[in-house]
């Protein structure tokens, strides 16, 4: 079985130019089945604070492809569902108008291609690894909750309406987040409503394609039951 050894504090890299903090470990069992200090992980800093298994139950610590454990994957994977569905229907009127591609779409023959710099930054998202692609949709959906509980206390005049504004923008800032998530996180909640709700359709988008399963939840959902 592993045993697990802190190596070193490393730093990547995502596309959409966000540093992030990562933990590199390796194994020091000497009766490994995959051989003694076989090749180091990278463990995001989340697996490490959330995982009883890594801290208690090293054997128990079962990396994926993007090296992190079967648990934090679950995890990504039922935070991504809750991700899309509240997307789903946050974006409902924007989807509805048929001018953008829809994650629920099986096929693009009948709509038209977005905008060159949206299908640029589509592209960019699909080399993120699970962890950032999961904190970029995680700050996407912070601010939809954000904006939707603003609306619902302050309801938007028709000046903002009109120029699709929103009024000073925060998020919650979290002690553990790394210096350079900061910004980017604010800078998400300042974007204009017609900026933010492309940026949701593209994360939107992207669950649908990780996904799949969840794009046929909706439609199941849209059907009704079947008599």
């Amino acid at each position: 079985m592993c045993r697990w050894r802190h190596v070193k504090n490393v730093f990547l890299r995502c596309g959409h130019g966000e540093s992030l903090s990562v933990v590199e470990i390796k194994c020091e069992s000497t009766n490994c089945k995959f051989g003694p200090n076989h090749p180091s992980l990278c463990v995001p800093p989340s697996c490490m604070r959330t995982c009883n298994q890594y801290r208690l139950y090293p054997e128990l610590y079962t990396p994926t492809i993007d090296g992190y454990c079967s648990a934090c994957g679950m995890r990504y994977r039922t935070d991504s569902e809750i991700h899309f569905k509240e997307f789903d229907r946050y974006l409902a009127a924007y989807l509805a108008k048929g001018t953008h591609f829809s994650a629920q779409h099986t096929t693009t023959d009948s709509l038209p291609a977005p905008p060159d710099h949206r299908s640029k930054f589509r592209q960019e998202l699909i080399p993120l690894t699970m962890h950032q692609f999961h904190e970029l949709s995680t700050d996407v959906y912070d601010d939809v909750i954000r904006r939707k509980n603003e609306e619902g206390m302050h309801p938007p005049s028709l000046d903002l309406l009109s120029s699709h504004c929103v009024s000073v923008p925060t998020l919650p800032i979290l002690e553990d987040f790394h210096p350079n998530h900061i910004p980017e996180r604010q800078n998400i909640a300042a974007l204009t409503v017609s900026l933010f709700e492309d940026l949701a359709s593209d994360i939107h988008f992207d669950l649908g394609r990780r996904y799949p399963e969840f794009k046929e939840d909706v439609r199941a959902s849209l059907s009704g039951p079947t008599i």
